[in-house]
């Protein structure tokens, strides 16, 4: 190509080369253009429609791949429920197999476990029927021994109203000597504490008891006198408060219930010259004897033959607690003060 004449071309039947006009070039540009543009349109629809094809081989592939894989899954899945179901089979024949033997020993085990309690209900009834003879032989030993004991405690009681007549007979004629002697006018009371009076008095006629006075500023009653049977063995402690005024006070009888509990006491008795209104020779006032001076050692007699009798009786029945607390009740109730009462209405002036 010639830089002067510009483009030059080559005749394809004659071999010359001539230049070409600018009009002429640009027209032939334009063709080959619309050649290459055309040949290129053409490379690209064959290019598309190779593509289509070798998209469509490759679907067709695909699908026929796809199938394949489906079928021999589907051949794998038809396997695998023949498997299962098999096992299943299996399965539902070991558990049949294992249920009918379950059900043999739970029927078994049924059977023995009826059996011993059948066993059992004839043991506990035969028991039932020992422990009823049992209780009736118990209970007619019961009734026997409560006759018994019935019969021995009325024997025991006669014994004891004619022993209390006895020492009420006893002490009423003490009494009545006491009185006589007092209507004498007696001179040992002169110029003599009634404390001292009264304990030589329980010292003189109890030589056995322990007669002792309280100390001087030390919280108490005036005497103790604690009462021993012939055999030196100690029944009880009676506590004594003597009184010589012109009045009587009824605080007297709480203080000397202190001085018992302190010291253990079963009896309190205050012998006082002034008595309340309604007792004249001793009586139970509140849980305490109160006695005129007079019949101070008739109720001394009285109150200690009582803790003698009920010490000795207490050491004949040791091991029976319950009848002992029973006979302290008695001691300590009205109905015993009652007794006391209806022998000191006989010693009456």
């Amino acid at each position: 190509m010639d830089q002067n004449n510009g483009l030059k071309v080559e005749c394809p039947r004659c071999g010359n080369r001539f230049a070409l006009s600018e009009t002429f070039r640009a027209h032939f540009e334009a063709e080959k253009q619309t050649e290459i543009a055309a040949a290129l349109q053409d490379r690209e629809a064959k290019f598309a429609e190779t593509v289509q094809q070798r998209e469509a081989a490759l679907r067709a592939e695909l699908s026929q791949d796809h199938q394949a894989r489906q079928a021999e899954q589907a051949q794998q899945l038809a396997t695998l429920t023949e498997q299962l179901q098999a096992q299943q089979a299996e399965q539902a024949e070991r558990e049949a197999a294992i249920r009918t033997e379950t059900e043999a020993a739970a029927q078994e085990q049924l059977a023995a476990f009826q059996q011993r309690e059948e066993e059992l209900r004839q043991q506990m009834q035969q028991e039932q029927a020992e422990r009823a003879q049992q209780e009736a032989l118990i209970r007619e030993q019961v009734k026997e021994e409560a006759l018994q004991e019935f019969a021995l405690q009325r024997e025991q009681d006669a014994l004891e109203r004619q022993r209390l007549e006895n020492a009420a007979a006893e002490a009423q004629a003490k009494v009545t000597d006491m009185q006589r002697k007092l209507q004498q006018g007696p001179v040992e009371l002169q110029g003599e504490a009634l404390e001292a009076h009264l304990k030589r008095r329980l010292q003189e006629r109890f030589p056995f008891d322990q007669i002792e006075d309280v100390e001087r500023g030390q919280l108490g009653a005036d005497l103790t006198q604690a009462v021993y049977d012939s055999r030196l063995g100690i029944c009880g402690v009676i506590v004594w408060e003597a009184k010589r005024t012109k009045h009587w006070n009824d605080d007297w009888l709480e203080k000397i219930k202190s001085d018992a509990e302190r010291v253990g006491a079963q009896m309190r008795v205050i012998v006082s010259e002034a008595l309340p209104k309604d007792i004249q020779i001793f009586a139970l006032r509140q849980g305490v004897w109160v006695s005129s001076v007079a019949g101070a050692i008739p109720l001394a007699e009285t109150l200690r033959s009582e803790l003698v009798a009920i010490a000795g009786l207490q050491r004949a029945e040791q091991g029976k607690g319950q009848k002992m607390e029973a006979v302290y009740r008695y001691l300590a109730s009205p109905r015993f003060g009652e007794r006391i009462q209806r022998m000191a209405e006989t010693w009456g002036p």
